[in-house]
């Protein structure tokens, strides 16, 4: 009969089907558990960004001229975005341990790879806004303040979303 501690050492990378059950192994258990705080450390992040982003908003719509208050629109929706992201994250948080192991495991590295990449969509459409109102005079003012509305949150995006991604590429290897 198998040592389990032994079985574990060896197969700590295996999802082993124990009567029909899918368990992780202590190894699988321990990475993804640090992936998962490393989640709910990134969620708090994003938080502060959400906050940090709607307080500049709505000052510059309260106090600005029209290059910020167009600015501070694209913002607000960019914040709407982000807590609605930001909040669907924290809910799966607080799934039940196994159930949030296994999806933390299984999903939370992909996701970050899909979400670097819109990161650096954004940042084109940013470039995209800001050229176009380059050539479009009647809407120079608003199309520019809202592509650069977009580099920011794309830019602050990406940094955020990058340093999750590589926390979590640095705890599995």
């Amino acid at each position: 009969m198998w040592n389990a501690n032994v079985a574990l050492y060896f197969f700590d990378t295996e999802l082993v089907r124990e009567q029909g059950v899918s368990i992780f192994v202590a190894g699988k258990m321990s990475i993804a558990e640090d992936i998962f705080k490393e989640a709910g450390n990134h969620v708090d992040r994003l938080w502060l960004f959400v906050i940090a982003s709607s307080s500049l908003a709505l000052v510059l719509l309260l106090f600005g001229r029209k290059p910020a208050q167009c600015f501070a629109l694209m913002t607000l929706v960019w914040v709407v975005i982000n807590a609605w992201i930001t909040f669907w994250l924290q809910q799966h948080i607080h799934l039940p341990e196994a159930t949030r192991v296994e999806w933390t495991y299984r999903h939370v590295s992909g996701m970050m790879y899909i979400n670097v990449l819109l990161d650096v969509v954004y940042l084109l459409c940013g470039a995209y806004l800001t050229g176009w109102g380059t050539r479009s005079p009647e809407h120079k003012v608003m199309l520019s303040a809202f592509g650069k509305a977009v580099y920011v949150q794309g830019g602050g995006l990406l940094l955020l979303d990058a340093y999750f991604l590589l926390s979590i590429l640095l705890i599995r290897h």
